[in-house]
């Protein structure tokens, strides 16, 4: 179901507000991924890249490493402010404050648009149409989330689950579906796209109580799941070496846009 304008517009206000932590403790994606993007979509150097939600620049680094030109856009200012610093030192990049939807191209139409952790933000139905309309012909769609996963030590991280769903139940920002089959049907059935391939790629990293909080203010409202915080800070600190590692998922589609052909009636005259 897509969201209403008023909760999106209020979402938007609220990653001006953690775009320190959102720079520092998101994650990157594997290095595998972009491999297969480039594989998948057979982009060459100084191809044209959109990238939607680009945040604090997770995603933007790497394409830029394989020589693309990027036109960045998000609809936090901060966010924006951060990726440029973070990026300050690359060539071939644009950024833009801008909603997608409101997003209006002012160049040649693009090679590949991509969005990391960003496109269920958007209404679904307007961004693939729209994203079609932004690609060349034969251009591809790359989406790309990083989903939490079971982690070894399963129980531990049933217990911070459980922290959260009891001291603050529903506060979860943003509920990331993006499912195998489901998604790949999903972009499939807008009859706008085809080739669609689906890759994933499980990896884990360590954290510390401090940066694990940090992490999850980037998904929940501080103000609702404070007293979550102040109990999983507890159970971390607790927990051998203060540290537990988090188990990841990076879910990738790529799709080909679908090039529609005219054929002239020649019996017309």
């Amino acid at each position: 179901m897509n969201r209403t304008s008023r909760q999106l517009d209020a979402t938007r206000g609220w990653f001006d507000t953690i775009a320190k932590d959102y720079d520092q403790t998101r994650p990157t994606y594997p290095d595998e991924v972009f491999r297969d993007i480039i594989h998948l979509t057979k982009l060459s150097s100084g191809g044209r890249v959109l990238e939607i939600g680009c945040g604090t620049g997770q995603v933007s680094l790497n394409l830029l490493k394989s020589g693309y030109s990027l036109l960045c856009i998000d609809s936090s200012s901060e966010m924006i402010a951060r990726a440029r610093l973070r990026l300050s030192g690359c060539a071939n990049i644009e950024f833009q404050c801008a909603r997608f939807e409101d997003f209006v191209n002012a160049g040649d139409a693009f090679d590949l648009v991509v969005s990391g952790t960003a496109f269920h933000w958007l209404d679904q139905d307007l961004a693939y149409e729209k994203c079609a309309d932004l690609l060349k012909p034969s251009g591809h769609l790359a989406l790309l989330w990083n989903l939490w996963a079971n982690s070894k030590n399963v129980r531990l991280h049933n217990t911070i689950q459980g922290l959260i769903e009891r001291n603050a139940p529903g506060v979860l920002i943003a509920r990331i579906k993006a499912k195998g089959d489901v998604k790949k049907r999903e972009i499939l059935d807008t009859g706008l796209f085809d080739k669609v391939v689906s890759r994933r790629y499980p990896w884990a990293m360590k954290y510390d109580s401090e940066t694990y909080i940090r992490l999850l203010k980037t998904y929940y409202d501080e103000a609702l799941i404070d007293r979550a915080f102040v109990a999983i800070r507890r159970l971390i600190d607790a927990h051998p070496g203060g540290e537990i590692t988090r188990g990841y998922t990076t879910a990738l589609y790529v799709a080909r846009k679908i090039t529609k052909i005219c054929v002239l009636d020649k019996s017309v005259s």
